[in-house]
């Protein structure tokens, strides 16, 4: 795969965004990381069904989309809402964004764990973590 973000894409988004500090650029690429995992999903339900959206014409089976599921998940940017796909047989596995995963970015779960283990309470682990990516950490998240 090649990169999806140049060099110099970089400088312009850089000189465009008068960041200050990583977190601010974190804070920019939130929406477009959300678009690309959002477009992914949705290329990955085109490829189960063997059709695009609006190509009803070469569906060659029963199934097909079924709306949308909101599910909110946290990245290296921040907390993303998507909207998950769905299909009338309840066939869809994504890749990209399993089921019941909240968290893509696997290290934030071992972060947890160690703190957690290390005695750290829970308002201040949540506090920790709001303060580093800017996620808002409720206990449901850490069972």
């Amino acid at each position: 795969m090649g990169k999806l973000f140049t060099k110099e894409q970089a400088k312009e988004f850089v000189k465009e965004g008068n960041f200050k500090d990583a977190d601010q650029l974190w804070d920019a690429l939130t929406e477009p990381f959300k678009e690309i995992l959002q477009a992914t999903l949705e290329a990955e339900m085109d490829t189960k069904l063997g059709y695009s959206k609006y190509d009803w014409r070469n569906k060659e089976h029963e199934n097909s989309r079924n709306g949308h599921t909101k599910k909110t998940v946290i990245t290296k940017a921040g907390e993303v809402t998507l909207d998950i796909p769905r299909d009338t047989n309840q066939e869809f596995e994504p890749i990209i964004v399993k089921k019941h995963e909240r968290r893509i970015n696997p290290s934030i779960d071992d972060m947890i764990l160690s703190m957690y283990a290390k005695g750290m309470s829970d308002r201040d682990l949540a506090t920790h973590m709001y303060n580093i990516y800017k996620v808002d950490l409720s206990r449901s998240h850490w069972s």
